[in-house]
Formats: C-alpha cells, sequence, structure tokens
C-alpha cells in the first residue's frame, strides 16, 4: 500500500470518507474522525466500500492485495504507454522495482488476455524497427532471443517482414555509410574481407554475404 498507509487497529468501522486534497485519486477513511485507512479511488470503488461498513482483517487484507495490484497495473500500463514490451522485458523492470513476481507474472497475464502484451506483435514490430536501422535478421534474432521470445514466435516474425524483402537491398542499404571507409582500403582482397565482416557484423547470414559479395564489391 502507499506511504500513507500503515495497518491500523482491526476491527474498525467507516465512519467517513474523505478525498485526499494533495492526490484526487486517493481517499482517507475514518473511524470517530480518527484517520484509519488510506486507499485508492479505484480500490474503494472496486471493493464497493460505504460508510457504516467494518474493515476486518480479512477484508483489509483484500484491500492490501488490492493496492498493490493496482499499484503493479499502473506500473506496467506506464511502461506500455511508451513503447510496446515484450512480457519478459516488463516482469524485469517490475522486479527491479521490487514488485511481487507472483503478482506481475498475474497482472501480465490478465494485459495479454486483453491483447496489450502480445510478443508475437511485439517480435514483428522489433524487426521492422531494427531493419530501419541496417539490422540483419541474425541480429534481430539473437536480441529477440535476449528478450526470451519463443523460438517459433521469432521465426515467425522473421518470415513475416524478410519473405518480403529484398536481403541484397538490405545489404546494400547498411553499407551505404561504409562506403567511402571500404573505398579507401586500395587492396581488393581486404576490402572483400572487412565488406564481409561488417555485414557480418550487422547480423547478415555468411550464406546471404557469400552469394551477394561479388555484385556487393563492384557497386561499391
Amino acid at each position: 500500500m502507499s506511504n500513507d498507509t500503515k495497518k491500523p487497529d482491526l476491527p474498525f468501522k467507516i465512519d467517513r470518507v474523505k478525498v485526499q486534497i494533495r492526490n484526487k485519486n486517493r481517499v482517507n477513511i475514518y473511524e470517530n474522525d480518527v484517520f484509519k485507512l488510506g486507499l485508492s479511488r479505484s480500490t474503494f470503488e472496486k471493493e464497493n466500500l460505504q460508510t457504516g461498513d467494518i474493515i476486518t482483517e480479512e477484508i483489509y487484507k483484500r484491500l492490501f492485495r488490492s493496492e498493490d495490484e493496482s499499484v503493479v497495473r499502473d506500473y506496467l500500463l506506464g511502461l506500455l504507454s511508451r513503447r510496446a514490451h515484450a512480457s519478459f522485458e516488463l516482469v524485469q523492470k517490475a522486479n527491479k522495482k521490487g514488485y511481487d513476481s507472483e503478482l506481475v507474472e498475474e497482472i501480465i497475464a490478465q494485459l495479454q488476455d486483453k491483447g496489450w502484451v502480445n510478443d508475437q506483435e511485439f517480435a514483428i514490430s522489433f524487426a521492422a524497427s531494427k531493419c530501419r536501422m541496417k539490422w540483419g535478421p541474425e541480429k534481430i534474432r539473437m536480441a529477440l532471443y535476449q528478450k526470451k521470445i519463443k523460438g517459433n514466435l521469432i521465426e515467425k516474425a522473421l518470415d513475416e517482414f524478410f519473405s518480403e524483402t529484398d536481403i541484397k537491398t538490405l545489404m546494400e542499404n547498411a553499407l551505404r555509410k561504409k562506403r567511402n571507409a571500404l573505398l579507401r582500403e586500395k587492396d581488393s582482397g581486404k576490402r572483400k574481407q572487412k565488406l564481409y565482416l561488417f555485414l557480418q557484423s550487422k547480423g547478415f547470414h555468411s550464406s546471404d554475404i557469400s552469394q551477394h559479395i561479388s555484385e556487393l564489391m563492384q557497386d561499391l
């Protein structure tokens, strides 16, 4: 729960509820004008609390759980509002914040059910983004593996994106900014080797490089 909430003596009766002055999304709960509990408005409404209700140990534990869920959900939705995330990325970031790992996994599963977290869509979007940065398929594949995307989802994303993309054109695009540096190498054998190693470092498969390297050398 929030720092404005310390466990009160239980049970207690809700006599008054007041919206907090500094945070309109939270309410203060009182018994006999004595502050007892601070809750998010979402938890208060979700639990359908009303004046006159008795807060028992069991209800308090449920409120505590609901508050934790709200904090974790808001954090994850905040991350997703900035950019798409793989499910593993969300787990890593939430764990670094110290949130309960079981609760994090539970809420991520809920977000997946709603379609707000989708590793397949993430993989396709990631491949498109990195291709624009002149990455080859092998480098993209390795990066997605590091994000714990399942192998079949990675291959489906790469097939969907690269099946309609000419690999030679991608290599030519990757070489544009490297062209002048390669031309400074006067020895054609060494230039070819540097070209090969550069494309390999960008994530292009050795068989694709070997297939097109003669044409790429001529186009420099």
